[in-house]
């Protein structure tokens, strides 16, 4: 997996844990969206506003006003601050301007701004963007327009289920879809990603983009019932485009091996389906993973070593499978592990997880590359000692071993250590 696949697989493993359940499988939803790029009102949010109006304010009660040390000893301010503010930000943008004798003015575009009657901020105009569901047009869930969502949640691609035609920025479907976005900031006082207090919405244009961190996640209870959610940022969530498509998701796996998504196209009721008719397929998926050769068969490993417990699918992990097998670390660390997440090429057709149950045999070559490893790291390589250590309580055929292990290395470092005493 990649290192964004390995997160999130962690992710939903601990989600699935914490309600109980087991992680099957995920997909990344892509559900279309509409961004409705506005032009909007809001309060000006400069944080030197309240300074400012006090400097304007002060000016206005005392115009004859010329010294700076004066003004900033009235507003209890250390004088480099008001000077600042006066000839960087007041003077050049055309609040204060001087009077015939030095004094400062306050022109017609400060009063408007610094001298209102209610002491509100004023308004600004300004521009944004607001993320809306793409076959309805309707806000998403609030999680959604959480800090950075303009570059983390939406972006180009394709997606199978079709966006609603919009037929131009002036479409009464979409004017009347900002109206309900303006009054469900007004009602809820929650600005969906623009700045608060906006008001007087205007549409300028509109983008079709798709949601790609939403992802479709397959769980199972103890009785191996399937369950299909949609997950976001931690939580489950839903989304109207995706309500009646989540449940007809499942995987498949071609001819060649290579596992896919349906992209929620499904003929039949597929809600307790997730991997659709595909164990012949999938045997060629395995062999090809360990690079298993003849005598074992894809048919024999379709029906001795694919299994399934409801929508649970495990695969039985023994000693002859490791001797056909041309990758044996792999499958020992299939069997480590406990599970294999089966991805394809495209990191959108998903990630499929298979358990693994290793019998007797390959526990016990587990254990013992393990405790190999662990002397190793203590002692830099394997020597004699290791196999005096393994064998004291008991015989087996250690040589064997290594080469069913594909340890053919420290096998090599063993004999050299022992046999040839020059080293």
């Amino acid at each position: 997996m990649t290192d964004k696949e390995e997160r999130l697989f962690q992710e939903l493993k601990g989600y699935a844990e914490e309600n109980g359940l087991n992680l099957e499988g995920f997909i990344p939803a892509r559900c279309p969206i509409y961004v409705l790029n506005l032009s909007y009102f809001s309060k000006d949010n400069d944080p030197f506003y309240p300074i400012d109006r006090a400097i304007i304010n002060i000016l206005d009660r005392n115009p004859n006003t010329i010294g700076i040390p004066y003004i900033a000893w009235l507003l209890g301010f250390e004088k480099e601050i008001v000077e600042s503010r006066i000839n960087h930000h007041l003077i050049p943008e055309g609040f204060l301007m001087y009077g015939g004798r030095g004094e400062y003015v306050i022109t017609d575009a400060g009063a408007r701004k610094y001298m209102t009657q209610n002491g509100e901020r004023p308004d600004v105009q300004v521009t944004g963007s607001v993320m809306v569901d793409g076959t309805t047009l309707e806000v998403l869930p609030q999680r959604f327009y959480n800090v950075n969502n303009v570059l983390r949640y939406y972006r180009h691609g394709k997606t199978a289920i079709p966006h609603v035609p919009i037929m131009g920025t002036d479409d009464p479907v979409l004017l009347k879809a900002v109206k309900r976005i303006e009054k469900l900031i007004r009602i809820t006082h929650f600005s969906y990603g623009l700045e608060e207090n906006a008001h007087n919405l205007e549409i300028l244009s509109y983008d079709e983009r798709i949601i790609e961190d939403a992802v479709i996640v397959f769980l199972s209870n103890e009785q191996r019932k399937l369950s299909k959610i949609l997950y976001f940022c931690g939580k489950e969530t839903n989304l109207n485009a995706l309500t009646d498509v989540v449940g007809r998701y499942y995987f498949y796996i071609d001819e060649n091996g290579v596992l896919h998504n349906n992209g929620g196209i499904a003929r039949e009721d597929s809600k307790d389906v997730i991997l659709h008719n595909s164990n012949g397929n999938f045997a060629l998926t395995i062999i090809k993973r360990y690079e298993l050769q003849k005598p074992l068969a894809k048919t024999e490993i379709t029906q001795n070593y694919i299994h399934n417990k409801g929508c649970h699918y495990y695969l039985q992990l023994d000693k002859k499978l490791l001797t056909c097998s041309k990758r044996k670390r792999q499958v020992l660390a299939d069997a480590r592990q406990g599970y294999i997440a089966i991805r394809p090429a495209y990191p959108e057709n998903g990630v499929f997880i298979i358990s693994t149950e290793p019998d007797k045999q390959i526990s016990f070559l587990i254990d013992f590359e393990d405790k190999l490893k662990a002397w190793k790291d203590e002692y830099g390589q394997v020597n004699i000692d290791f196999i005096r250590e393994m064998t004291k309580d008991k015989t087996f055929n250690w040589r064997k071993i290594l080469c069913e292990i594909d340890r053919f290395d420290d096998l090599e470092s063993i004999d050299r250590k022992q046999f040839f005493k020059f080293e």
